[in-house]
């Protein structure tokens, strides 16, 4: 991954969620984030890919996740 992928991936695909004094938690997988960084933003999103994906389909996909944080950013792509 890193040598096929332009930038670092940060919290992308980083495991999210929270642990109590018990040990009871829930974890899932960060497939959409955002970094901010004084003005600027960056914004990850990806795809779950299964055997019978279709490339074309997941890389529209990954653009409609990006929109929420677009809109609430008020960012245009």
């Amino acid at each position: 991954i890193r040598e096929s992928e332009p930038v670092p991936r940060g919290w992308y695909a980083a495991p999210v969620g929270w642990i109590d004094h018990r040990l009871d938690g829930a974890f899932g997988v960060a497939i959409r984030s955002a970094v901010a960084d004084n003005r600027r933003v960056w914004l990850y999103a990806g795809a779950g890919i299964v055997a019978d994906s279709q490339p074309e389909k997941e890389w529209v996909e990954t653009g409609w996740k990006f929109r929420p944080i677009q809109e609430a950013l008020g960012v245009r792509a």
